[in-house]
Parts: structure tokens; sequence; C-alpha cells
């Protein structure tokens, strides 16, 4: 069996912007613009395609940045801390009652990056934490009511300052700050 097609192409040119393509013995006529339109149009929506998917990338980028900002933000307003009570107990030992009056616990090793301020009004410094030599600071929990060595909610701290110097007659002032940035004042006076 044989099977015989009387198919046949052939282009020819019959103007300046027309073609003519013959396909299966009919002549169809096609415009060179239209060819024309066709490419731009399929090079258009690659384009497009490209920019979308690169603007979404970029727009995902941005929410997720967004998403843990709000997150740390989040964080920091529920984490505060504030100074109950603080008084000399000896020439040179001032101690420093502290509670989380937050929503957040703070973690045993974060309490030691707190930064902690004292001395006179007019003159007070940065006292490190459990330095080797004076003045430092260290802490150590009043009442740790579940036993997991984490600052928690309405938990309270003791912290004892050790000045190297007898503290004098005047006015004092005291700054702790946690490592949220959020920080706490007290003041007292010492009168003899």
């Amino acid at each position: 069996m044989m099977i015989r097609s009387s198919f046949s192409c052939c282009s020819s040119l019959t103007d300046s912007n027309m073609i003519t393509v013959c396909v299966g013995g009919n002549d169809a006529v096609v415009s060179t613009s239209f060819i024309s339109e066709a490419i731009i149009m399929i090079a258009a929506i690659v384009a497009t395609s490209v920019f979308a998917t690169t603007f979404m990338s970029g727009l995902y980028a941005v929410s997720d940045a967004n998403k843990f900002a709000i997150s740390r933000m989040e964080h920091e307003l529920k984490t505060e801390v504030k100074i109950i009570f603080a008084a000399p107990v000896s020439e040179t030992v001032i101690k420093v009652w502290l509670k989380n009056v937050g929503q957040s616990d703070i973690p045993s090793e974060l309490i030691g990056l707190s930064e902690l301020f004292f001395g006179s009004k007019t003159s007070f410094q940065h006292i490190p934490y459990g330095g080797v030599s004076l003045p430092r600071w260290y802490y150590e929990f009043v009442n740790d009511v579940d036993d997991d060595g984490r600052w928690d909610p309405s938990e309270t701290i003791e912290i004892t300052i050790e000045w190297p110097y007898s503290l004098q007659k005047g006015d004092y002032f005291i700054r702790f700050a946690i490592y949220t940035g959020k920080y706490t004042d007290f003041m007292f006076s010492i009168s003899r």
C-alpha cells in the first residue's frame, strides 16, 4: 500500500510586507507585521514572567525580614524588669533586688550580659559582671519558683555590687539594662 500526499509547502514574497505560504495546496497570506507582533508579544510575556519572578522573590525576602523584626520587637516589648529596692549592706557592698515584671522569661546566661551602672548622681560608672577586680557585680535567684534557672515573670533576683571604696554620704544612682536595651533606674541616699 502506498500513500501519496499532495502536501506541498512553498513561500514567496508577494510585496514588501506580505508572505504567501502554501500549505496543502491552499495559499495563506500572512502579514510580516503580524509575525513581528507575535514575536514581540512572546518576548513581552517572557520579560513579564522574569520580572514577576524576581519581584515575588524580593517581596518574600522583605516579608521574612519584616516577620523577624516584628517577632524581635514583640519579644522586646514582653521583656521588662524593675528594681524594687536597693540599699547598702556594708560600707562597700550594695544589694539590689530586681523583679521580672514582663511576660517573657530571661535565660540565666543573658542576665550576665546585662549592663549595670552605679555611682553618685554626678559620677557613676559601668560595673562589669563577675569581674576579678572591684568594682563588680553578681546575682542569685531569690525565688526561682520552678527551679529551672531562668528568670521567669514575677521572679526576683538579688544583685550584689562590690564597690572598691567606702560609700560616702550622698545620693547614689543605679541603672540596670537588660540585653534588649530596656532599663530600670533607682536612686537611694546615704545619710550618716
